[in-house]
């Protein structure tokens, strides 16, 4: 499917498909510019209302009707952190409750450096662990929702770690608990 672009020269586009003995005549090329000219101002209105009324250049109370279409409050956030809220709620009202659907809401919203690791437990059950910096969970409202991602039903743990990964406890030598029969369980 190609990018939606605006399309400005209704007119000409008009004018070169008019039949062969049609064009050159002046009366007819400007009823066809007259009639045009209103699918023009349409097309520049629907336009507009498109490139200004999306998440992504949303400001202030805009955003906030936004926010009540998807059903995340605002909480005092300023509008860039808002703006990634209100994206990470409508994942999350669009999730199916899978694996993928959860580790990419919150991919949507810790930094760039933080670890997600999900791992199965059985029976029924998950584990999302969450480390590196700016991971508190008091800065992630939608870790609230996090048993509405999940299918009912099924059961999930949240840890998390203010710590990188890196500086987190592990053995000095040896391949370390992560190898194993109780890899993923530790």
């Amino acid at each position: 499917m190609s990018a939606l672009r605006y399309v400005d020269d209704h007119a000409e586009q008009a004018l070169e498909k008019l039949a062969q003995q049609l064009r050159g005549k002046p009366l007819v090329e400007a009823l066809a510019r007259l009639l045009i000219r209103q699918l023009q101002d349409a097309e520049t209105a629907v336009w507009l209302l498109y490139i200004q009324r999306r998440l992504d250049v949303a400001e202030g109370a805009e955003l906030d009707l936004f926010g009540r279409i998807a059903g995340q409050p605002r909480n005092a956030y300023l509008d860039a952190q808002y703006r990634k809220q209100i994206a990470a709620r409508v994942l999350l009202n669009a999730s199916s409750g899978t694996r993928e659907d959860i580790l990419h809401v919150f991919r949507q919203l810790v930094p760039p450096l933080t670890s997600l690791v999900m791992t199965e437990l059985h029976p029924a059950s998950f584990r999302l662990v969450m480390l590196g910096p700016g991971t508190d969970p008091a800065d992630l409202p939608l870790y609230r929702s996090f048993k509405t991602a999940r299918v009912a039903g099924v059961g999930g743990e949240f840890v998390y770690s203010l710590s990188n990964a890196s500086n987190t406890y592990r053995l000095d030598s040896g391949p370390g608990l992560d190898v194993g029969h109780l890899a993923g369980d530790l």
